[in-house]
């Protein structure tokens, strides 16, 4: 059996005595090296090594190309998730404007315009939305839906109006159904934002009376089915 696995699992011969610091070195690369490449294999030493995360360490791997220095958590970090640098300060409307599409630039884009209280976000004609905790009723008035009627898609800032716009004009022009899907976590903001969308809808079916009720209010009677 010891033949066996030895001929199933050939020893690299031209190795260096203290291994390779990247398994895409060997010559053979079985399953006992099978992660490689820009993934960071690390091995609990069950004792402390400060002198490998201190002041001086992290300096030394700032900036430095992948791979020009010993496997490090901060080089790999650093070499999996490259940063935009020509974004602007406030971050962007649409994030298929990322240079880097990846999920921590999607977290630090969102954070970034959370913070200058822009909560909605574009992904192509995908919108974004980050519950605020708070009021922000200045976003939803007479006003601002009236800024909205009728603007084409992405000439005004990111909105749940402009999705319920699309969805109506499309409607009206196509003379077909047309569905909103709201999706979340729970308490991520699924039915505000369901009320909203039927509140613009309601404003635009416009406010003439049948039987007593105007448009506006048949449409919003029926929020219980949320």
């Amino acid at each position: 059996v010891v033949a066996n696995l030895s001929k199933l699992h050939p020893k690299d011969m031209e190795n260096p005595e203290g291994g390779v610091d990247d398994m895409i070195k060997l010559e053979y690369l079985h399953e006992p090296g099978t992660y490689t490449g820009n993934i960071l294999i690390a091995i609990n030493p069950f004792q402390r090594l400060s002198h490998l995360y201190d002041a001086s360490m992290m300096k030394r791997y700032k900036g430095a190309p992948f791979g020009e220095l010993s496997p490090h958590v901060v080089a790999n970090l650093s070499k999996l998730h490259p940063k935009d640098m020509e974004n602007p300060e406030g971050g962007v409307d649409d994030m298929i404007k990322l240079e880097n599409l990846h999920e921590p630039g999607v977290l630090h884009n969102l954070a970034t315009r959370f913070k200058i209280n822009e909560i909605y976000t574009y992904t192509g004609n995908i919108l974004i939305a980050i519950n605020p905790f708070q009021r922000l009723s200045h976003l939803y008035d007479a006003s601002m839906m009236k800024r909205y009627k009728g603007a084409p898609f992405g000439e005004l800032s990111p909105h749940v109006f402009t999705i319920a716009d699309v969805a109506y004009r499309e409607m009206i022009n196509e003379g077909k159904s047309n569905s909103i899907l709201v999706s979340g976590e729970s308490g991520a903001g699924k039915t505000e934002t369901t009320k909203l969308l039927m509140r613009y809808l309601a404003y635009l079916g416009g406010h003439t009376a049948a039987e007593g009720r105007t448009v506006e209010r048949q449409v919003l009677e029926v929020s219980w089915m949320i």
